[in-house]
């Protein structure tokens, strides 16, 4: 009965009208609607606002931990010289031309009987202009601040000035390559380049022994004006020098910046005795002044090297040229900031002269630098050097393979024969290597 009477109810409410009516809430204005849109719109933007600038933000911080950038490595390669074609001389005319007359009465006698005008010497020495010209956009001035004291003890500030070359440029930075003498490691330097625009540089590295620095000057800094005329020198070869070759220095070779001269090769030793190896020893007949940085191109502008005085005095109206070639591997491990090794050994190839007088095959030591780690480990001047750790050295080319092989802080065996008598005893001598 109860479950009929259910059943009777709602058949009973199904039958009314009021039960069927929507009920529906007051219809809102179309301004209000309007007002709603709006701020739904300006919500939205002003979301997508702030989360493209946190995102702006964040994104280098992120993106640095996530994948942290390195600084880039520079490669010095120098620049590598097309070979000049030339045109075979059949056998039979060689034979002629050998059978006839020397080859080298052929040139004298040309070269004296050549009609050089006035307007030839000119073109030339306009041609030469022309390469240091060019070069001037690869010279920039360095100038340090110096604390001195005058004759009254009190302390003075100076500024040194010196030029400088532009030895590679980045995307980050410009390298500057300048004469080290008063400087130090994150010294703070002026630098103006093409004569007019100064930037602020930092030293970015330095090595004493060779009076090499390198100097830093972020891209950033630099206007865009500047970075589309500022150039990188273009490295030559100091190997490929021969006596009579015709060179021209550029930056301070008389003492004032932006000067340039012009002379020739006069002479070249390959077998200089020089701090752990052998250097060439270029000697040209170029009165110039290498303290204020004295840069020396070959005809096509390269840079094949620097007035030097790591020779020794050099004779009057010469001076003497740390060639590109043997500094190389110094110049890019010091971009790079990779220290360069140091034994302190003054070493000299053995000739066959000093065999037949009974000195054994290796490299023979003139003197072992003082507060260098070979004095410290006992090597002494007289001794051969015949082994660097497990390699034999022979040759300086050997000794120089054997220090592109270690790192500063390494632990090395150097075994060296010395002299008891008229015997020779081998004596290892472990020590740490330093660097320069």
């Amino acid at each position: 009965m109860r479950a009929i009477r259910v059943l009777y109810i709602i058949q009973i409410m199904a039958d009314k009208d009021f039960i069927k009516e929507n009920i529906v809430g007051r219809k809102q204005s179309w301004r209000k609607r309007a007002r709603h849109y709006v701020r739904v719109i300006v919500s939205a933007l002003l979301f997508g606002v702030v989360s493209a600038g946190t995102l702006a933000v964040s994104e280098p911080w992120i993106s640095a931990r996530i994948h942290p950038t390195e600084p880039e490595t520079v490669d010095l390669e120098p620049e590598t010289t097309v070979p000049v074609e030339t045109t075979a001389v059949p056998q039979e005319a060689e034979t002629t031309a050998k059978e006839t007359e020397p080859i080298e009465e052929v040139v004298r006698s040309e070269i004296e009987t050549y009609p050089f005008s006035v307007n030839a010497v000119s073109a030339m020495v306009s041609s030469l202009k022309q390469v240091a010209t060019e070069a001037e956009k690869s010279i920039v001035e360095v100038t340090s601040s110096v604390s001195q004291k005058d004759f009254l003890g009190q302390d003075i500030k100076a500024e040194n000035s010196r030029a400088g070359v532009i030895i590679a440029m980045t995307g980050d930075e410009i390298l500057i390559m300048c004469p080290g003498q008063d400087l130090k490691e994150q010294d703070t330097v002026e630098v103006t380049c093409l004569r007019e625009s100064v930037y602020s540089g930092q030293v970015k590295a330095l090595d004493h022994t060779d009076n090499i620095a390198i100097i830093s000057i972020p891209l950033s800094s630099v206007s865009e004006k500047d970075r589309t005329e500022l150039t990188g020198i273009r490295l030559g070869s100091s190997h490929l020098l021969q006596k009579g070759d015709l060179v021209i220095s550029v930056g301070a070779p008389a003492g004032e910046l932006y000067s340039m001269s012009y002379g020739n090769v006069s002479s070249i030793n390959y077998n200089y005795p020089y701090i752990d190896g052998t250097l060439g020893e270029i000697l040209a007949d170029l009165d110039s002044d290498g303290t204020m940085g004295t840069f020396v191109l070959n005809t096509s502008g390269e840079l094949v090297g620097w007035v030097s005085g790591n020779f020794g005095k050099s004779p009057e109206h010469y001076c003497h040229i740390a060639g590109i070639s043997d500094f190389l591997g110094t110049v890019e491990s010091l971009i790079n900031g990779t220290p360069v090794p140091y034994l302190g050994l003054n070493v000299q190839q053995i000739t066959a002269e000093m065999q037949q007088q009974g000195i054994p095959a290796g490299l023979y030591i003139q003197e072992a630098r003082t507060d260098s780690p070979a004095y410290a480990a006992g090597i002494q001047s007289g001794d051969i050097l015949v082994r660097v750790g497990d390699r034999e050295i022979g040759s300086a080319l050997d000794l120089s393979t054997a220090l592109k092989e270690l790192k500063v802080g390494d632990t090395v065996t150097l075994s060296v024969l010395r002299q008891k008598g008229t015997e020779y005893t081998e004596v290892a001598f472990p020590l740490t290597v330093a660097a320069r």
